[in-house]
């Protein structure tokens, strides 16, 4: 069995991706949880996420892309969307858990919301463009 390059570097620049999102978060990575945070989010942090998962949805896609060479760019699509769906859910869960507050949905919905972003812009991407991210020879 042959690897590729692509089909390791790819899924350890999504980890590290969603890393990142864990380590920017406010509240995370050991700082105190600022008082704009608390009880509801303000539009900066739904910005935040909506952008961050955006990109993280970019590099998922590409990962899934490369690692699912026989399934359709439909299945992708729709694979990435779930499955970073739950990643973000993870996050919030954690998110709430940690700072004894309820399940922040509305950050949640935020997030997929940026995934869903990508999911269609594959759709009106250029071809070429389309091709060249998500290292493939042909659009099906």
């Amino acid at each position: 069995m042959i690897i590729r390059f692509g089909s390791i570097f790819w899924p350890l620049i999504c980890c590290l991706a969603y890393a990142a999102l864990f380590a920017i978060w406010p509240g995370f990575a050991g700082m105190e949880l600022p008082g704009w945070l608390r009880p509801a989010a303000s539009a900066d942090v739904k910005w935040f996420l909506l952008l961050g998962y955006a990109g993280f949805g970019i590099v998922l896609l590409a990962a899934m892309a490369r690692l699912f060479l026989l399934h359709s760019f439909h299945w992708l699509r729709i694979m990435m969307v779930l499955f970073g769906a739950l990643l973000a859910f993870l996050q919030s869960l954690v998110f709430s858990v940690r700072h004894s507050l309820a399940l922040p949905m509305e950050l949640w919905l935020m997030a997929v919301l940026g995934l869903a972003a990508i999911a269609m812009l594959v759709r009106v991407l250029p071809s070429r463009l389309a091709y060249f991210w998500l290292g493939r020879d042909r659009w099906e």
